[in-house]
């Protein structure tokens, strides 16, 4: 998710991030240091001794961090990662995303592995106006991406709620009654879905 590394520092204020993998220690330091993403500590199977999706792996990840693994959430792109997890008690999860990404198969196993929480983060209502706040994403395969994450929870009736979110500012304010207007006709109150506004301030 290319949005990532801008929100670690933010989650780090109120969590432990920790780099949980397969991968070795090597491998996954340079990819940290190639993509400025600083992690509270990085966790690799070969350190433990046992590899996913071995209960022992995610309790012993769990440990190290003086942790229960009721007090741990999990965040991963692999179904057999999350579902691993689960079953030893660490939380669901939801995360913010531009959704640029999310392409249809991408949804589908999301939605399959329970994530429970997701939080489109969409700057605008107008294809210049969001693509001028978030350069290199496109618009229109966003909206179609969030519009068809939407639609299969509704088909298939998965618990997940989907937080719209808007980063309010100078350029996209006057939006933001049209952007409510948009997104209300799509979301679902009953699953908990809502509309987020979130002020910055512009000099």
């Amino acid at each position: 998710w290319d949005d990532f590394p801008d929100v670690l520092p933010r989650l780090k204020k109120q969590f432990l991030c920790v780099s949980f993998t397969l991968l070795s220690f090597k491998l996954i330091i340079d990819t940290a240091r190639k993509n400025n993403l600083t992690w509270d500590a990085v966790f690799s199977c070969e350190g433990i001794g046992k590899y996913k999706i071995l209960p022992e792996a995610y309790e012993t990840a769990a440990k190290w961090l003086q942790l229960e693994p009721s007090e741990c959430g999990m965040v991963a792109c692999h179904n057999f990662d999350l579902d691993a997890a689960k079953k030893v008690g660490f939380k669901e999860v939801g995360f913010t995303s531009n959704c640029n990404a999310l392409t249809n198969k991408t949804a589908e196993r999301l939605l399959k592995a329970g994530l429970n929480c997701i939080i489109p983060s969409v700057d605008g209502i107008t294809k210049k106006v969001h693509e001028t706040i978030r350069p290199r994403t496109d618009f229109e395969k966003i909206i179609e991406n969030v519009k068809y994450f939407i639609s299969y929870r509704n088909k298939h009736d998965f618990n997940c709620k989907v937080l719209i979110r808007m980063i309010k500012q100078q350029l996209n304010y006057q939006q933001w009654e049209d952007y409510k207007i948009f997104w209300g006709k799509l979301l679902n109150t009953a699953k908990g879905d809502d509309i987020l506004g979130i002020d910055i301030h512009n000099n």
